[in-house]
């Protein structure tokens, strides 16, 4: 799923569209990962995760050479 995003995103702008795209089609076995921005790190982004149930991949470190495999080349 590719969803168009504001070249500046706050937790209100991510939760919209998490709303928008994510929830429909989200299920209980998935795992959720997401980077470190602020924007999906806030308190206010934190509850809407827990409150819809989303499971986080939390140990994700955030400079893995896994998340850019050219960047290594």
């Amino acid at each position: 799923m590719l969803v168009k995003c504001p070249q500046l995103l706050d937790p209100a702008g991510y939760q919209d569209i998490l709303k928008e795209g994510f929830l429909g089609i989200y299920n209980k076995e998935f795992i959720f990962m997401q980077d470190g921005a602020p924007c999906h790190t806030s308190k206010s982004t934190m509850k809407f995760l827990d409150q819809h149930k989303i499971c986080l991949l939390y140990d994700w470190p955030p400079q893995s050479p896994d998340l850019n495999v050219i960047e290594n080349i």
